[in-house]
């Protein structure tokens, strides 16, 4: 019995803490085709990491800035 609640409860966990984390985070890092070397911010697996972007053809897990652990788009930054 206690093993089940056990279960039951990580399982509350898990679906507690990724309910909380943005869609965009799950996608994957794209660096884009172009040339252009900007240093940007990733989310991976609820770690923030750092990649250079070519500039171009990425997606919504791409971050400017970071800042105490959080990341932050320039959509982000308008409401700060």
């Amino acid at each position: 019995m206690n093993k089940f609640i056990l279960i039951i409860f990580l399982f509350f966990i898990f679906n507690l803490t990724t309910a909380f984390t943005p869609q965009r985070c799950y996608l994957p890092k794209i660096v884009g085709p172009c040339k252009a070397y900007f240093t940007r911010w990733w989310f991976n697996n609820g770690v923030c990491k750092e990649f250079i972007y070519g500039g171009c053809k990425g997606n919504d897990n791409n971050f400017k800035v970071y800042f105490k652990g959080k990341v932050y788009s320039k959509k982000d930054l308008q409401d700060i």
